[in-house]
């Protein structure tokens, strides 16, 4: 989380408000926050009960920015994030979710050593008959299918609709998907859909696309990557 906030601190353009959802674990994450509070327009939100999807939802409600942006407490952004992020949503036609580029990076002797392998498989995964898409979909490149599975294509260039926005570093207009409930679909799924297809879904319902950015365009963040444990693989 410091590594996170920080690089949140030396963003080119400042946010209005910073919403961390926070379930208390003992692991000292509260006084990393505070040391933050000067340097940032925190609001804390702690949540007692439910699941991650309950925590974006418990995020999205608590947000007052037109643009909600997303970003893992283990992601480091680059310092033009924010800016990117504004200039997309500025210039993109009836844009109302987009997913920016992710790239490992790795903790060393207490540093973040950034590298250039993607966080996401970049690979489309292999056509199949239950991966058609939903008919609000046919012009996508990455869509959710009538079966539920992910589809998706080659794309023409390094901006084109998807709905595979990537939780780890996303942006969403808040009419698109504020009152769109997270927790409460994911709960209802029977496919175990993730959480960003579902928003993307909502904003698609409402009228709005969603896109995915790759280039130099592209807001960047890494995602620290952790070994593995008996809890994390």
């Amino acid at each position: 989380m410091p590594h996170s906030l920080a690089s949140i601190v030396n963003q080119t353009r400042k946010p209005e408000d910073v919403v961390i959802v926070l379930k208390p674990s003992g692991d000292g994450s509260e006084k990393v926050i505070r040391s933050f509070s000067t340097q940032l327009p925190i609001k804390l939100v702690v949540q007692v009960r439910g699941n991650f999807t309950n925590a974006v939802q418990m995020a999205i409600d608590k947000a007052r920015g037109d643009v909600i942006l997303f970003l893992d407490d283990d992601a480091v952004a680059e310092e033009r994030w924010m800016e990117k992020y504004e200039n997309l949503f500025d210039s993109l036609p009836n844009v109302g979710g987009i997913g920016g580029k992710s790239h490992k990076a790795y903790i060393q002797n207490g540093m973040v050593v950034k590298t250039y392998e993607p966080f996401y498989d970049e690979k489309p995964p292999r056509n199949a008959f239950y991966r058609k898409p939903l008919p609000e979909y046919l012009n996508y490149y990455g869509w959710v299918s009538r079966s539920g599975f992910m589809g998706a294509k080659a794309p023409p260039s390094d901006v084109f609709l998807s709905t595979f926005l990537g939780g780890v570093n996303m942006g969403l207009l808040r009419d698109a998907v504020k009152g769109c409930p997270p927790a409460e679909l994911f709960k209802r799924s029977k496919r175990v859909l993730w959480n960003e297809q579902t928003l993307a879904y909502c904003a698609k319902k409402r009228g709005y696309d969603t896109y995915q950015v790759l280039g130099t365009q592209a807001p960047l963040v890494w995602h620290i990557q952790h070994t593995d444990s008996l809890t994390r693989r």
